[in-house]
């Protein structure tokens, strides 16, 4: 992926849990002058920054409802839709 896209990721994730840069670089264990970088894709992670950054936007409780959804589909040995009742 590039750098670009980590950025934007990152960038997206940040604002959608209303977390300040302080908080993920705390999580992610670099500084903010580095997380901002990120964010701006002037910098690309390393391998293993890679794995934490992907570990972190994985995680169940850090994914948008429809991910989940998207995820039981394409993984789903059966069938499966979204209705709605009106």
């Amino acid at each position: 992926m590039a750098a670009s896209e980590w950025g934007a990721q990152l960038r997206a994730f940040r604002q959608r849990m209303g977390l300040k840069q302080i908080a993920l670089e705390e999580e992610l264990g670099v500084s903010q002058a580095f997380l901002s970088r990120l964010e701006t894709g002037t910098s690309a992670p390393s391998e293993a920054l890679t794995a934490r950054i992907t570990e972190l936007l994985e995680r169940p409780c850090n994914r948008l409802m429809f991910d989940d959804w998207r995820a039981t589909v394409a993984l789903s040995p059966a069938l499966s839709s979204l209705l709605a009742y009106e």
